[in-house]
């Protein structure tokens, strides 16, 4: 489509002008995260592991301790992990996490990599109807 982005800023107010203009920034700017992070578990893979070790989960805000974010910050989710896109970013309203790739060369500590305890911590933390309990 050939517009500008003020063209597609008004169309997106347009649908949404229910919304202030606080909200309808957060809502956008969680649809580019998510996108953003799809790509990153997509390309990641198609690298493969001969050149990705795995994904990093990484918070904005590093003080989130009682949130699905504080629980995974910093935890490494191999890229075979069928759990990847469940905790995929945004995982709830003003969600600013991302994934950022482990490459083959860097060093990842046994105790950075997710366990199965820590998701399930993080499943319960999961907002309903983002996937949660």
């Amino acid at each position: 489509i050939n517009e500008s982005k003020e063209e597609t800023a008004l169309k997106i107010k347009v649908v949404f002008s229910s919304i202030n203009d606080v909200k309808l920034f957060l809502y956008v700017r969680s649809l580019v995260l998510e996108s953003y992070n799809c790509g990153v578990v997509s390309k990641s893979k198609e690298l493969g592991s001969s050149k990705i070790k795995g994904l990093k989960y990484k918070s904005k805000h590093q003080s989130l301790d009682g949130s699905i974010c504080g629980t995974l910050t910093d935890k490494v989710f191999d890229l075979q992990d069928s759990d990847i896109m469940r905790f995929t970013p945004p995982n709830h309203f003003g969600c600013q996490s991302r994934w950022s790739p482990v490459f083959i060369n860097e060093n990842v500590n046994p105790d950075e990599y997710v366990t199965e305890e820590i998701k399930g911590h993080a499943k319960d933390l999961m907002p309903a109807n983002m996937g949660g309990k």
